[in-house]
């Protein structure tokens, strides 16, 4: 009876033992992650800018990406040839406000993506200078692309 006794007292130091490692992995796990976030919150926020009032929450020094509150998306690509017989694009979309407040809307970053070709980043001015609560506006950018382009991919973002 004894040997079982003290054999019940012993698992429980053992995984006290493990806990506390685990807790330390954890501990740098999330200590590796808050240096990542800092080494590269200019990043993050350009690509997520969601993240920003995360980052700026936990004292990084973080700039309001451009168009922050602002989501602009592509709702159709048109192609058309003009009298010369030149090749455009017609882009429309959509621009929401999803912030409480009246936003700047920056200028329009669009980067055009087709098959075989080269991206081709274009900027356009916006269709309104701001923007109320929950207001949106439409856009229309035409660009003139010489060559026709087929599977024509769209996004759209803003310029700092």
């Amino acid at each position: 009876g004894s040997a079982r006794a003290g054999h019940g007292q012993a698992a429980p130091v053992n995984r006290r033992g493990r806990s506390g490692a685990r807790f330390l992995v954890f501990i740098a796990f999330l200590f590796g992650l808050y240096w990542l976030a800092g080494s590269f919150r200019h990043e993050i926020v350009e690509r997520l800018p969601a993240a920003y009032p995360v980052l700026k929450a936990m004292g990084y020094e973080v700039e309001e990406p451009a168009g922050f509150g602002l989501r602009a998306e592509v709702l159709r690509v048109d192609r058309y040839r003009d009298e010369l017989q030149a090749a455009h694009l017609l882009i429309n979309g959509m621009i929401v406000n999803s912030r409480g407040e009246r936003v700047q809307v920056p200028r329009l970053r669009l980067v055009i993506g087709a098959s075989r070709h080269a991206p081709i980043t274009i900027t356009a001015d916006p269709p309104q200078q701001t923007l109320g609560p929950r207001e949106r506006t439409r856009f229309e950018v035409r660009h003139k692309t010489g060559a026709t382009l087929f599977d024509v991919r769209v996004r759209v973002g803003f310029e700092k």
